[in-house]
């Protein structure tokens, strides 16, 4: 395969992340306004706690789909090679991928959290923490994803 025929593979994987991500977003955008509507609070009901579950649950889904496959495929067409995750998300802030490397390293923390066994007494820390997290994650991505569209030509109406 030339190199013609691999860029364009890569395009194509690049609009089918994107299109992947923009329906990960729709039941993201759903979580957080139900976990707002119940608000924080002390004890939770167990459809409350499952709302809440859900919503993080789709936070570290969207963490991961663009700090591992977004950015990912972002630098290998741009024939960038970080090693790390930190290395990655120092990079996109640098090229303008998205605004805050702190921030999305914060959330990057979280998600591990998230993937790891937590102590009843930490959930209030934790959703709190979620849904303050929350609409940062989303601007970044959204950033991310105009990167993707301005640098390479790939939108949303095209991404299958």
């Amino acid at each position: 395969m030339n190199v013609t025929g691999k860029k364009e593979l890569r395009l194509e994987e690049l609009k089918n992340i994107i299109s992947r991500l923009k329906l990960a977003e729709s039941s993201f955008e759903y979580s957080k306004s139900r976990c707002r509507a119940i608000g924080l609070k002390e004890v939770f009901s167990f459809e409350e706690l499952d709302v809440f579950e859900a919503l993080t649950a789709r936070f570290a889904r969207i963490s991961d789909m663009l700090t591992q496959k977004l950015l990912t495929i972002i630098f290998i067409l741009l024939k960038e090679n970080p090693l790390t995750t930190i290395d990655k998300i120092n990079l996109a802030e640098k090229f303008g991928i998205i605004k805050s490397a702190e921030d999305l390293l914060a959330i990057r923390e979280l998600r591990n959290e998230i993937s790891h066994e937590y102590k009843s007494e930490d959930i209030n820390v934790m959703f709190r923490e979620i849904l303050k997290m929350s609409d940062i994650l989303s601007e970044e991505a959204a950033r991310a994803k105009k990167y993707a569209e301005d640098k390479f030509g790939v939108t949303l109406d095209n991404a299958k």
